[in-house]
């Protein structure tokens, strides 16, 4: 059986023309996505799905595709070349070359210079955020943030109680990391996002999803307040983190966003936020929120923390 690839992500096709032949293990297999473990132990993505990232392959192919149908199993061997990639055991291939290219390299320079839309926007993606985001990882943490922003008393024991578990934990440590980015306190940066890593279920946990959009926006505050968060030190530690707490594919996805590279799914709605319409923002919403079970709803709520970081940190007590 043989498959066309379309798009293969910049660090991906970096990857195999720098090997020019690499080893690999299947990691995990679903109906639209296969994960490879490569012998360089990082992670790539095969899938049907029009879903462009720095590691990710998409097929030319239906999206009605199942790729478990073909009958690939965790820890078969695949080899990849800049032109084939072969499923040995399985006689399944998808040719590479031809592909085309995808960057989603973070480009700052038209996000910090409109910063009014930005805060006009981002009162229309907070409605879509509380009107169809899910609520099962930290997505309810999202309607508390001014609260945060702006300290105001709050019943911690009624606000436990209406917490899901997974919030209930992560609540606190957010709060921390809130306050320390707003204090430039590096140190407690640090600990509060490794405490984040590995938070709840599933093969991205709630927590690590909110890191990803969390240091998106990050990048974007970098660059618009001049202050430097995310140095070596902090990418080190992180990812030694997660090296132990965490999955390889939310370790992956965290390694990339630390390095400014982002999924075109973010990129979309980092672009909507800052210079779109109410129908582009409201689109790629919900075109992130549709990302897994709660995945999209968590990188949401990432982006709208580090969203009221951003507009307090210009504006003084944004709510």
């Amino acid at each position: 059986m043989r498959l066309q690839s379309l798009r293969i992500g910049s660090d991906f096709k970096r990857k195999l023309v720098t090997h020019q032949a690499l080893l690999a293990q299947v990691e995990s297999v679903f109906k639209k996505v296969v994960n490879l473990e490569l012998e360089t132990g990082e992670l790539v993505s095969i899938s049907t799905i029009n879903s462009n990232a720095p590691n990710n392959l998409v097929l030319e192919s239906s999206q009605m595709l199942d790729l478990t149908s073909f009958g690939i199993k965790p820890r078969e061997e695949v080899k990849l070349t800049p032109k084939v990639i072969k499923f040995k055991r399985k006689r399944f291939q998808i040719e590479v070359d031809g592909s085309k290219t995808w960057d989603g390299n973070l480009k700052f320079d038209s996000f910090i210079e409109n910063i009014s839309k930005f805060k006009e926007n981002l009162q229309f993606f907070i409605e879509i955020l509380s009107r169809e985001g899910e609520t099962a990882g930290v997505g309810e943490i999202g309607a508390l943030l001014p609260q945060v922003i702006v300290p105001e008393e709050m019943n911690q024991q009624k606000l436990n109680k209406s917490l899901n578990p997974v919030s209930r934990k992560a609540f606190p440590i957010i709060t921390n990391l809130i306050q320390a980015t707003l204090d430039n306190n590096k140190e407690q940066i640090i600990k509060s996002s490794q405490d984040l890593i590995g938070l709840g279920p599933g093969l991205t946990p709630a927590g690590d999803d909110f890191l990803v959009g969390f240091y998106t926006m990050l990048q974007i505050i970098e660059a618009r307040i001049n202050i430097d968060y995310i140095d070596l030190e902090l990418k080190n530690r992180l990812l030694d983190a997660a090296e132990s707490r965490t999955t390889l594919v939310s370790k992956s996805t965290l390694k990339y966003i630390l390095e400014g590279k982002v999924s075109e799914v973010i990129l979309s709605l980092i672009n909507a936020l800052f210079l779109g319409g109410d129908e582009e923002v409201f689109c790629s919403t919900l075109q992130l929120l549709s990302r897994g079970s709660t995945s999209g709803t968590d990188i949401a709520t990432g982006i709208l923390t580090g969203g009221y970081i951003l507009l307090n940190m210009l504006d003084g007590n944004y709510k």
